[in-house]
């Protein structure tokens, strides 16, 4: 049976080190984005949310997206 990787710094030999994040890991930042970000949606609706951070959110909201991009589907692409 191969290795857990677990959430954290990853480099395949001489390649640009990235971040790995597990599934588990991966799901539970997502959610906290979305909880948070439906927080900005509720100040923005007041006019408490200028046009700098509305961008940052946005950003955020498509992190959460990758994220969630870990689920298990019959397309996802599997390494072995």
């Amino acid at each position: 049976m191969a290795e857990r990787i677990e959430t954290g710094r990853m480099q395949i030999g001489t390649d640009w080190p990235g971040t790995f994040i597990r599934g588990d890991d991966s799901l539970f930042y997502a959610q906290t984005i979305r909880a948070l970000f439906g927080r900005a949606e509720d100040r923005a609706k007041s006019g408490n949310v200028d046009g700098a951070e509305a961008a940052m959110w946005g950003r955020l909201q498509k992190l959460a997206d990758i994220l969630e991009g870990c689920r298990v589907n019959k397309g996802a692409q599997k390494v072995e």
